[in-house]
């Protein structure tokens, strides 16, 4: 009788634990290895082709904020524009699962090449961009987060130092 009571506390216990919300912790490493997965990206604005590269994800648990650092390349077929850009933002995430970048300002703009912007004010009106809000969308969809092939769909997340828990 004592072997069943004890077999039917552990399946208890086992079945409550079960129940639980279960915590995956991803460190900064992992999560750029999935979003430089997601690069490049490519877009056409206004005649001009956009691509941008070369994602690395800084993340700041002390204040629930992320800094995404990218090179963009910018050409319209004859003159490019190429620039190490850095956004950041506090972290949203949606009871839809859409993770996103909320009021996210520029922190770092370094052009490295530029034959498209030939004019003094354009690249000052650029620089003066650094530390302003902009109105760029940076969102992500965490429900489709594929990790280790399982399709995973989370509840919340927080950051905390040096990586992400996110809570299934």
């Amino acid at each position: 009788m004592k072997n069943i009571a004890r077999i039917l506390l552990v399946c208890t216990l086992s079945c409550s634990h079960i129940a639980k919300a279960i915590d995956i912790t991803l460190n900064e490493t992992q999560i750029n290895q999935m979003v430089s997965l997601q690069f490049p990206v490519h877009h056409k604005y206004q005649g001009l082709n956009v691509i941008v590269s070369k994602p690395m994800v800084d993340l700041y648990a002390e204040n629930q904020s992320v800094t995404i650092f990218a090179d963009v390349f910018i050409f319209d077929g004859t003159n490019t524009f190429e620039a190490s850009v850095g956004l950041n933002g506090s972290v949203n995430y949606s009871s839809t699962g859409m993770l996103s970048v909320k009021d996210p300002s520029i922190v770092k703009f370094d052009i490295t090449e530029n034959t498209l912007l030939n004019t003094p004010e354009a690249i000052e009106n650029i620089k003066n961009t650094l530390g302003r809000q902009v109105p760029v969308e940076v969102s992500f969809n965490a429900q489709a987060m594929n990790l280790g092939g399982l399709n995973l769909s989370p509840k919340s997340l927080r950051i905390i130092d040096n990586g992400l828990v996110l809570t299934l």
